[in-house]
């Protein structure tokens, strides 16, 4: 029995493979061995390429040269002190994922838009030479990826007195796994941003393998491409692994995806651009997104949410406290207590640039028992209201009646809420000041405008809830919620008109 048992051994090590194992100069080494590969989630094994064949660029953007990248390489740190690199400002890092490459237009693009609002050393990182391969091998390469932007980011900390917490890595697809790389390599690292990361092998994987809150100081999220890759050929993962993570529309169709290529397509230019978009829609808009909001400070509140049907329901409103997070750029203005903790925000989008979208919350009142239904002061009847608080945080007002019930669902606009100005001083009793609410409730079809008679209610309705404001902050009142009119009239089905006096006074 022994010597069965000692033939079956030896025909065992001869039929499992042997872990494999690579290195590279000044990247260290590399395995094939569990968790990279010989799992359920990476059932192939495969070594990363060298860096010499992958050929990783770096391509530098700053205020100097905005216009114009300048290629800088570790491996040469003369071509660093050369460009306009500067230590003491922020340093943000983009890539590309899976079959890209980083000159395309939208990582320069979003560089170009980061420079419009903060002095910031932008680089784009271009690693075609690994990405444009079997999807096995490019989810394999993107380790050297990963060891070849911490060496660059190890030197800038040595030679310009950097920090880990002034870098920001943005990766798309594939490339926010590499992310997960470079955080485990610089600890410490202040922000990590990944948009729609990919779900294939990195799915349900150890932290080491794929992106990770314990990779950055923050990591946020973005997932657009969220359904099963098999069988409805969803590219993102479904999985929270950031600190915060943000599914708009749901995380897995986006509005405007879904069309004929041509709908996609500007003009002649457009035509690679517009045939990749219509391939692999949802997955690029985790980008888009991104790049919306940096020039949209509020343009992409989130709720937090258990599941997108309470969110869809309504049930999420209104912010805490301390506010909402935006998804994209400016993310960390509202982080979580804790970082031990993942939390999963919902929002809506446009199905075209501009994204941004104001939510609303629609609130239909029922009144119970007999009688004819019951209106508030300056508050014209109707079947429903929508409540809104200022647009500088859109929070949404709950409505309080008696013998009501109240049905809620969600609905958007592209229209930025205007406001009235902020240091307004008011007089009266604090407390009515604090509850003075004014609403209309006027059904609109989106071809008629706005009859005389609705107008003049509405400045009546402004009048009141008004009183205590002096001359000009109503003439400013008058202006505002006619402009709320002429903006919910020409949207069909939704209830005119929504504004809350008081939310926006000190």
């Amino acid at each position: 029995i022994r010597s069965l048992m000692f033939l079956f051994s030896i025909f065992f090590f001869f039929l499992c493979p042997l872990a494999a194992e690579v290195c590279y100069d000044r990247l260290g080494c590399f395995t094939d061995n569990i968790p990279w590969a010989g799992t359920a989630e990476r059932p192939i094994a495969k070594l990363p390429w060298p860096p010499e064949r992958i050929d990783i660029r770096f391509m530098l953007y700053t205020r100097q040269n905005a216009l114009s990248y300048q290629e800088i390489t570790p491996v040469d740190p003369s071509t660093i002190s050369a460009s306009n690199y500067k230590g003491g400002r922020t340093t943000r890092m983009i890539t590309h994922g899976f079959v890209d490459k980083g000159d395309e237009n939208w990582l320069k693009d979003m560089c170009k838009m980061m420079l419009q609002v903060e002095d910031i050393n932008c680089i784009c990182i271009d690693w075609k030479g690994g990405s444009r391969t079997l999807y096995t091998q490019s989810a394999q390469n993107i380790r050297v990826i990963g060891a070849e932007i911490a060496y660059l980011i190890k030197l800038l900390m040595n030679d310009y007195n950097q920090k880990p917490a002034d870098f920001h890595f943005i990766g798309h697809s594939l490339g926010a796994h590499c992310g997960g790389e470079v955080g485990r390599r610089i600890k410490g690292l202040g922000r990590i941003t990944g948009l729609d990361p990919a779900e294939p092998y990195f799915q349900g994987t150890p932290i080491e393998v794929r992106l990770d809150p314990s990779d950055a100081i923050f990591v946020d999220v973005i997932h657009t491409d969220s359904a099963p890759m098999i069988p409805y050929l969803g590219f993102g993962m479904s999985q929270a692994v950031g600190h915060l993570d943000f599914y708009p529309n749901g995380g897995e169709q986006m509005p405007g995806c879904g069309k004929n290529v041509a709908s996609q397509i500007v003009d002649i230019d457009g035509i690679w651009e517009g045939t990749r978009d219509f391939v692999a829609c949802n997955h690029l808009r985790s980008y888009k997104y991104y790049a919306d909001s940096i020039l949209n400070p509020d343009g992409f509140l989130g709720y937090r949410c258990p599941t997108v049907e309470a969110f869809e329901a309504g049930n999420c409103f209104p912010c805490p406290t301390k506010g909402c997070p935006m998804m994209g750029h400016y993310a960390p203005q509202v982080r979580p207590a804790t970082n031990a903790e993942q939390f999963k925000f919902f929002l809506n989008t446009g199905e075209a640039r501009p994204f941004t979208r104001v939510h609303l919350k629609r609130t239909k009142q029922v009144t119970y028992g007999r009688g004819r239904r019951e209106t508030k002061p300056g508050q014209m009847k109707g079947e429903s209201v929508l409540w809104v608080g200022r647009p500088v945080d859109h929070q949404l007002m709950g409505l309080e009646t008696d013998g009501k019930a109240l049905y809620n669902c969600l609905d958007t606009t592209a229209h930025r809420l205007p406001t009235i100005v902020e240091d307004a001083e008011t007089q009266g009793d604090p407390q009515e000041n604090v509850t003075a609410q004014t609403s209309a409730s006027q059904r609109f079809s989106s071809r008629d405008h706005p009859s005389a008679e609705t107008v003049a209610t509405v400045e009546e309705m402004g009048r009141r809830s008004g009183e205590h404001l002096n001359a000009p902050q109503q003439e400013q009142l008058q202006q505002l919620l006619r402009d709320f009119v002429d903006i919910f009239a020409a949207r069909e089905c939704l209830y005119v008109v929504p504004f809350t006096v008081s939310h926006i006074l000190k």
